[in-house]
């Protein structure tokens, strides 16, 4: 039996262990209902202030989806004080590779 292939929810898993490891609580996928439907970001981190994480696995393209998740979530996750996008890709070898991007009210930042 081989080692099977990362997907988003086992990457964001293992990063959730890794936060929980450093003393930051963290609430795994939790709901916000607005008028439009209900919002579910992947993780709420709660280290000093709040903060809203989105994670991505693939394509570039995806990290843009996760910008937009995280600009509906500046609006509607009114106790966080910013918002991460970690965006993990495969490089050639086929390890995993992140990158984390940030949220703030002015725009994002590398």
């Amino acid at each position: 039996m081989g080692v099977s292939k990362p997907t988003e929810m086992t990457i964001r898993d293992l990063l959730q262990e890794e936060l929980r490891k450093r003393g930051i609580t963290v609430v795994p996928e939790f709901s916000v209902s607005t008028p439009t439907g209900v919002l579910k970001p992947d993780i709420l981190l709660k280290n000093g202030a709040p903060y809203v994480v989105e994670t991505k696995l693939g394509a570039e393209t995806k990290l843009l989806e996760a910008m937009v998740k995280l600009y509906d979530y500046s609006k509607y996750v009114t106790e966080a004080k910013g918002a991460f996008a970690v965006f993990f890709r495969h490089d050639l070898l086929g390890k995993v590779l992140a990158r984390a991007y940030v949220f703030r009210s002015d725009g994002f930042s590398l």
